[in-house]
């Protein structure tokens, strides 16, 4: 009879271990964690998507408004850092915030002199908080971007509501601070259900579609009811 001492036997698999769901820490540098709570409802999860999104779609930043100021798309620029400093106030980064409020209000007044002195502060402060989210989100590892959860009562409703009639009231009036709120709107919502309804709010307003951007709206406030 044949041994079976050599036969080789299917090896069983180890059971595939999840991704351990990631955890706020307690300090995060140049962000007020508290501060940033605040402004979900202190939904930490949520909290933790908002903080991914920045990571992941605003490290290079300095580097696009750079490539915007050479290219002469001032307007753009302007915009991009308005949305920012609107990113920074809600996540808690509070110096930022400062920096970036300093850098859009040098290109709203044309000053590219100022624009240039307050580049350099921006940069450095924007490093400094994608280099305290990486220990969160730089890892190969990353957890796939969220589905939108469709959990508004996270935010602040009343904060949303007064954003929403300051909004509708720009659109109204054909301000171009429309775009700009819609912008902050959009990224701060990115995870929600009202994400859809944003995107196409955002593109009426851009193609000057006021009256179509009015009823969207309606739509969005109805779903904050």
């Amino acid at each position: 009879p044949k041994s079976d001492s050599g036969s080789s036997q299917p090896m069983k698999e180890a059971p595939t271990k999840k991704p351990e769901s990631k955890k706020l820490p307690d300090h995060i540098d140049g962000i007020d964690l508290q501060s940033g709570l605040l402004n979900v409802n202190g939904n930490h999860t949520l909290f933790l998507k908002v903080l991914s999104t920045v990571f992941n779609k605003n490290r290079d930043i300095p580097e696009q408004i750079q490539t915007l100021i050479e290219t002469g798309d001032i307007e753009t620029a302007y915009r991009m850092s308005h949305t920012f400093k609107g990113v920074a106030g809600t996540i808690g980064a509070k110096e930022l915030y400062i920096i970036a409020k300093d850098l859009e209000n040098s290109f709203k007044e044309n000053d590219l002199n100022a624009v240039a002195k307050h580049m350099k502060p921006f940069s450095e402060q924007t490093v400094r908080i994608m280099n305290g989210l990486t220990p969160l989100f730089g890892t190969s590892d990353a957890e796939p971007p969220a589905e939108p959860s469709g959990d508004i009562d996270s935010f602040d409703k009343k904060r949303l509501k007064k954003l929403f009639e300051k909004l509708a009231q720009l659109i109204d009036e054909g301000d171009s601070e429309a775009l700009e709120l819609a912008e902050e709107l959009q990224y701060l919502l990115a995870d929600t259900g009202l994400a859809e309804n944003i995107n196409s709010l955002v593109t009426d307003i851009d193609d000057y579609e006021f009256e179509q951007a009015e009823q969207t709206l309606t739509k969005i406030r109805n779903q904050l009811k």
